[in-house]
């Protein structure tokens, strides 16, 4: 859906070397009881041997079963080892630090423009992730980061949801089009109103929503096949932050934001 991965990944995708453990573990075992069952086949025989008074039987069926469970041992060992470096690899890959790393970058730069930086939430940045599809259009969008305020984050659990008829972010995603917004309701009530009236959002989410904010901005980023799969979003405190000039410059920084996710997590499948 996005070259960006999910923010909640399973649990065995992300431990894929749990499942490699218990097969190894179901060889070893296996091999332990095959030795265990010919050293004591072993023993019967070499005591019906005495008894008979003949020569003993040879150690060699029951010294190649414990050659056979060490080698097992010994590569299910490293099978796990091998499995472990993967894992931590894969979790590697889809962590987003980089893609927060931007959002801090352009955060700063931003507040940097607008002498404002001493603001902490003055500007915010996140980046979205379409989650879901019909008829290849975009259904639900997945935030992937906390909110990038100065001089750091704005604690917010990353992988809340929003459907594509709600808000800036929905629009950019559905439209394909840079979609900006300033508010114009100073009273509350009538802020939360226009939520509901012209952004689609429900009453309860417009009650959640920053009443902070002032203006909006989500910027859209296409995957090769020309499909939006990532949504930059800026929000402000500053009814005016988002001018033809900033906004151009916010426009040339989100292209280096989609090289960057193209180049570290691949193209969308």
């Amino acid at each position: 859906m996005s070259r960006l991965p999910a923010v909640s990944q399973p649990w065995l995708r992300r431990n894929k070397w749990v499942v490699t453990a218990v097969a190894s573990a179901v060889v070893v075992i296996g091999s332990a009881a095959a030795a265990l069952r010919g050293e004591s086949d072993y023993s019967n025989a070499c005591e019906m041997a005495r008894n008979a008074d003949q020569a003993l039987p040879g150690r060699a069926g029951v010294n190649l079963a414990w050659a056979v469970l060490a080698g097992t041992f010994v590569s299910g060992l490293l099978a796990v080892w091998m499995a472990l470096i993967d894992s931590k690899s894969e979790q590697s890959k889809t962590n987003p630090a980089e893609v927060f790393g931007c959002c801090l970058v352009l955060r700063n730069a931003v507040a940097f423009r607008l002498s404002i930086e001493d603001q902490p939430s003055s500007i915010r940045v996140t980046v979205y992730r379409v989650c879901s599809r019909k008829n290849g259009k975009p259904q639900e969008l997945e935030r992937v980061t906390p909110y990038a305020v100065g001089p750091g984050l704005e604690w917010s659990d990353p992988g809340v949801r929003l459907s594509s008829k709600c808000g800036v972010v929905g629009l950019a995603a559905r439209t394909a089009e840079v979609q900006l917004a300033v508010r114009q309701a100073v009273d509350l009530q009538e802020f939360r109103a226009s939520l509901v009236r012209e952004w689609g959002f429900d009453t309860d989410e417009a009650r959640r929503l920053n009443e902070t904010r002032w203006a909006w901005l989500a910027i859209p980023l296409k995957d090769r096949k020309g499909r939006v799969d990532t949504v930059v979003y800026l929000d402000s405190s500053e009814k005016d932050a988002f001018s033809p000039t900033i906004r151009n410059e916010i426009y040339s920084a989100c292209e280096h934001v989609g090289a960057l996710i193209d180049w570290r997590y691949g193209d969308a499948k």
